[in-house]
């Protein structure tokens, strides 16, 4: 598909996954919809821009979101109870204040923004559950409430930029 657009009032469920592709355009989930892969993988493809709402996993279905040439804007919950969640972005990153990427389980939490700015929003919150979370931006990283427990860690790069740390960053017993 070109493009391919999640509606306010549609849901997307698959008991074993869910898999969204829009090969040379957008992926577009708009505010109130819900795309929930069941205990199963979620994976989002879009061809260059990406908007996500709220997905969600369960049992231990990882979420992998990519925007093979574009930016991705977080703008709703993604929560993967005992898998991981990997989110790239070939330009930008953002999570918008109402955002929160949770990892529930040991599966942690990757973000990358490969050639651009990571933008996290004033409460929006990262949180890698007992697992590591790792932030990387291309240029500048501003990070807001980051957490992760257990033996989790956090790691933060801005390749070519600088980092800006704007609220608590929690690593319970790791680093």
């Amino acid at each position: 598909e070109t493009d391919v657009v999640v509606a306010a009032t549609g849901s997307v469920a698959g008991a074993n996954g869910v898999s969204l592709t829009a090969t040379t355009g957008d992926l577009t989930q708009a505010s109130g919809s819900l795309i929930d892969g069941g205990t199963g993988d979620v994976t989002l493809s879009a061809g260059t821009d990406a908007t996500i709402g709220q997905v969600k996993t369960a049992g231990a279905g990882t979420i992998g979101i990519t925007a093979v040439a574009g930016r991705i804007d977080l703008n709703d919950a993604i929560e993967a109870a005992n898998g991981s969640i990997g989110v790239m972005a070939q330009t930008a990153l953002a999570l918008a204040s109402s955002a929160s990427v949770t990892a529930t389980g040991v599966g942690g939490v990757s973000l990358t923004a490969t050639t651009g700015d990571l933008t996290q929003a004033s409460g929006s919150l990262i949180d890698g559950g007992t697992g590591n979370v790792t932030l990387s931006a291309g240029t500048d990283a501003t990070i807001g409430q980051v957490k992760t427990a257990g033996a989790g860690t956090i790691g933060i790069t801005a390749v070519a930029g600088r980092i800006d740390l704007n609220d608590a960053i929690e690593a319970a017993n790791g680093s």
